[in-house]
């Protein structure tokens, strides 16, 4: 998924190697005001986003946001100059900014604090790997330049815009919402874990949320799970609920990612 963001964040780069700025009768000032609106409005994005992504979910939320900047992407392939240009950067920005932290986000709810940087060492691993990999990708496009009477800038936009899309589209059908809700018809009727291997991850989440605390093991009082096919119910104590989820409900059934963000 990280992949899909650099492929669309970063085409606009090997665009400009086919004539992009002849093509829309634009200067390099304008360029670069276009690529400084996008990082605005990526920066100015990610807040609201991590809101968005705990009131509906980040297994939810990341599809619609990899979705949405996929048409945007893909519809670059019709600005016709500096206006429509600026508008779909400012677009892209708003949309993907939230994309890395809601990711991480997402990651929270399955890591540790320990596990988590070698997780997240490989987001930043694609980005390089999506370097090397959209520029052999653009330069077998760009070469499509007068098929349809269209460009090659206009071809890279779309059909990258179109790849991002169906990967947005596989990511809803296979993003669990947490280690307690992983079975379903795509990933199987048994998910991926058993009931045993469940409480473990949960047990170890909630004992590094209590270490946060400054506790050195997790009190009797603070959890209590029961674990099911595809939900945990769980009993938690209103102080330490409030300070790591900021829900002030005592007793919550829920899946992992409600009791822990």
């Amino acid at each position: 998924m990280f992949f899909a963001l650099q492929l669309d964040r970063g085409n606009i780069s090997q665009a400009l190697s086919d004539n992009l700025l002849d093509d829309l009768g634009m200067t390099t000032n304008d360029y670069n005001t276009g690529q400084t609106i996008f990082l605005v409005c990526f920066l100015f994005a990610e807040l609201p986003s991590q809101l968005i992504s705990k009131k509906i979910g980040p297994d939810n939320w990341i599809p619609i946001q990899m979705v949405s900047w996929s048409l945007v992407a893909s519809l670059q392939c019709f600005i016709t100059g500096r206006p429509s240009y600026w508008a779909c950067r400012a677009l892209l920005g708003l949309i993907e900014g939230g994309f890395i932290p809601d990711n991480i986000l997402y990651l929270s709810y399955w890591y540790t604090g320990s596990e988590l940087p070698i997780r997240l060492s490989w987001f930043w691993v694609s980005y390089q790997s999506t370097s090397i990999i959209s520029a052999f990708l653009a330069f077998g496009i760009l070469h499509m330049r007068g098929i349809h009477g269209m460009a090659g800038w206009q071809w890279l936009f779309a059909l990258e815009g179109i790849l991002t899309g169906l990967i947005g589209i596989a990511s809803y059908f296979y993003l669990p919402p947490s280690p307690t809700q992983t079975a379903s018809r795509i990933r199987g009727k048994n998910g991926w874990f058993n009931e045993r291997e469940e409480k473990i991850m949960v047990s170890n989440l909630l004992l590094c949320c209590a270490k946060l605390r400054g506790l050195t093991h997790a009190p009797r009082s603070i959890v209590s799970f029961v674990t099911t096919q595809a939900k945990a119910t769980c009993t938690i104590d209103k102080p330490f609920l409030s300070e790591c989820s900021g829900n002030a409900s005592k007793t919550t059934t829920c899946g992992l990612s409600t009791c822990l963000v």
